[in-house]
């Protein structure tokens, strides 16, 4: 995984590129982190004017190629969300396949939410994720398992819960939050891909309890939300009401 400096997110789209694509199994199954760390040591850029795709790993790229699609594909994510796609032909699925230890697709998102679970941006109180620690004398948690778009820091742990409803400005670009995420496996997994992380799901259960809402019963931390006005968010800019 590889944090950014900028981001541009876009309305209908969060950032450019973000969740443009997904692996899909033989069975026709999203392939995740929460069934295999394998890829998150990897990084991937996707160039939406020229149409490339790089997968690197540290300094390294190992692959770059201009992306050629071919059969329509449809695959199950989780309950009852699908998500529709193209193959990406060419060498990618081959070199996915050695990493990931089994025979997997990449697929060029194309349904109306892309590759994204339920929403295209997600936030977090960078004190929401020390909270789970502090005063346990536990090794903190890395905020990295938790894999958000936009870490907010200056505001107090779990500020973002009272955000769901509201618009909010985030450098030039307006998001309106929606609904609490609801964690699952994914988080467990070491941000380096070395396999298990924290137990980041223990941690809050122990500090924020089973909560309900719209997204169910469950461990909720962190909200997501959707872009009403486009533009770019640097490190550093102010997060307000919109």
């Amino acid at each position: 995984m590889q944090e950014s400096q900028s981001v541009h997110l876009a309305v209908d789209e969060g950032v450019a590129g973000d969740r443009a694509f997904f692996l899909m199994d033989e069975r026709d199954k999203l392939l995740s982190a929460t069934r295999t760390a394998a890829f998150l040591s990897y990084r991937a850029h996707f160039d939406t004017a020229s149409e490339v795709l790089a997968i690197g790993r540290g300094a390294d790229t190992v692959l770059e190629e201009r992306v050629v699609v071919e059969e329509p594909v449809r695959a199950h994510f989780f309950a009852d969300r699908y998500a529709t796609g193209t193959v990406v032909k060419g060498p990618w699925s081959d070199l996915l396949s050695d990493i990931a230890g089994e025979r997997i697709r990449l697929v060029r998102a194309t349904g109306p939410l892309g590759g994204f679970d339920v929403h295209p941006v997600s936030l977090l109180a960078a004190a929401s994720v020390r909270a789970l620690t502090e005063g346990t004398g536990g090794e903190p948690v890395d905020g990295r398992q938790f894999r958000m778009t936009v870490t907010v820091d200056g505001v107090p742990a779990f500020t973002e819960d009272t955000w769901v409803g509201e618009p909010v400005r985030i450098g030039a670009a307006v998001v309106r939050v929606t609904t609490p995420v609801r964690r699952c496996a994914a988080v467990q997994k070491d941000p380096e891909g070395a396999g298990k992380g924290r137990d980041a799901l223990r941690r809050i259960k122990e500090v924020r309890g089973t909560a309900t809402g719209a997204p169910g019963a469950g461990l909720h931390l962190g909200v997501y939300g959707d872009v009403l006005e486009s533009g770019p968010v640097h490190v550093g800019d102010l997060l307000c009401p919109a």
